[in-house]
C-alpha cells in the first residue's frame, strides 16, 4: 500500500456519504460545484468514480483522471455500468482507468509528487476506503 510520506501535498475528499473523519486529509461531505470545480482546477491528481459527469468535469478543467469505478463486485453499485463505460471511454480519452483498486497505489506513484498542490479525491466511497493506509481515517462513534 502507498504510506502516508510518500504524498507531499494535501489531500482533500469529498464523498457524499462518510463513516470516519479522515486524519490526514480534510474530508466534505457535499460541496457547491463552483467551489467543486475550482478545487479540480487547482488539483494536480484528481481521482474520480466512474460516472460520466465526474469524469467529464475534469476533463473540462483540462485534467487527465485517475478513474476508479464502481464495482458491483463491492455493493458499490447496482450493475458493472461504471466499468463498461469506463474501460470504453478509456480508449477514446485521457484517462487512468483503475479497475483494480489494489493498483491504485502504483498509479499514484507513477502520477508522481509536488509539494503544495492539492490532491483531490473524488467523490467515491472505495477509493476512500482503499486510501485508508494514506490517510489513517478515525472511524467515528
Amino acid at each position: 500500500m502507498l504510506e502516508r510520506r510518500e504524498i507531499q501535498e494535501p489531500v482533500v475528499i469529498q464523498a457524499a456519504r462518510f463513516d470516519y473523519q479522515p486524519v490526514h486529509a480534510t474530508g466534505h461531505a457535499v460541496l457547491p460545484y463552483a467551489e467543486l470545480e475550482g478545487m479540480i482546477r487547482a488539483a494536480r491528481v484528481v481521482i474520480t468514480h466512474g460516472g460520466p459527469g465526474s469524469i467529464m468535469a475534469v476533463l473540462a478543467a483540462g485534467k487527465a483522471p485517475v478513474v476508479v469505478p464502481r464495482d458491483p463486485r463491492y455493493g458499490e453499485h447496482v450493475d458493472d455500468h461504471q466499468v463498461r463505460f469506463c474501460t470504453w471511454f478509456s480508449q477514446r480519452r485521457p484517462i487512468r482507468l483503475v479497475t483494480d483498486v489494489t493498483s491504485l497505489p502504483r498509479v499514484l506513484r507513477e502520477v508522481g509528487n509536488r509539494d503544495g498542490v492539492p490532491l483531490y479525491i473524488g467523490p467515491s466511497p472505495e477509493v476512500i476506503c482503499q486510501l485508508a493506509e494514506i490517510i489513517q481515517p478515525r472511524r467515528l462513534g
